[in-house]
């Protein structure tokens, strides 16, 4: 991608845009950051670390791709994401690869899905539980080492379901946020 590409790219979303994909993604790593490792202790291994990770960034992806409404919001928030979760996530430097896959996944299955604003609940919800079932597929498989025959085969539906329901909470959410202040509306 060239360089000219890439600022095309960057000033298709507005100041405002790249404001709430900063600080949501922020939100988002800082959240999972916090509660990944007491959550996963707490539920003595059984749930993967991607499944309370990737209810955290499921929630935040879906309430900014409502708000912000244009094609590769979620791919630039997997790149805000990566980038702290360097710091904060369980998974380090593999985040940088991960995040922005997942983000790329949330874009890929909106575009099939033909959605860009709040519109329908059922989309929101295949949308993040596929990226989520895909984040912790590809995060418990290759950093991990897990494999079909482990405990794998249960974590992927599971947290597909997980993704899904807090892609619809988040949904809900962006939802609830335009009614009560349009001003937040995404710009046609």
């Amino acid at each position: 991608m060239s360089r000219r590409s890439v600022k095309v790219a960057l000033f298709r979303f507005s100041p405002k845009d790249l404001v709430l994909i900063a600080v949501l993604g922020g939100s988002s790593v800082v959240l999972a950051g916090v509660t990944v490792q007491p959550l996963t202790a707490m539920s003595a291994g059984l749930l993967p670390p991607t499944f309370w990770a990737g209810m955290s960034f499921q929630f935040f992806a879906v309430l900014i791709r409502f708000l912000v409404g244009r094609h590769g919001t979620n791919t630039l928030v997997g790149i805000v994401v990566g980038a702290l979760g360097i710091f904060l996530l369980p998974i380090g430097f593999f985040a940088l690869v991960a995040c922005p896959l997942q983000g790329l996944i949330h874009d890929v299955m909106f575009a099939v899905l033909r959605q860009n604003k709040p519109t329908s609940s059922w989309k929101s919800f295949l949308a993040a539980g596929i990226a989520n079932a895909c984040f912790t597929f590809i995060v418990m498989s290759f950093f991990f080492g897990k494999t079909l025959a482990s405990p794998l085969v249960w974590w992927v539906p599971l947290t597909c379901l997980s993704g899904g329901v807090l892609g619809l909470i988040g949904y809900l959410t962006a939802k609830r946020i335009v009614r009560l202040a349009p001003q937040w509306a995404p710009e046609d």
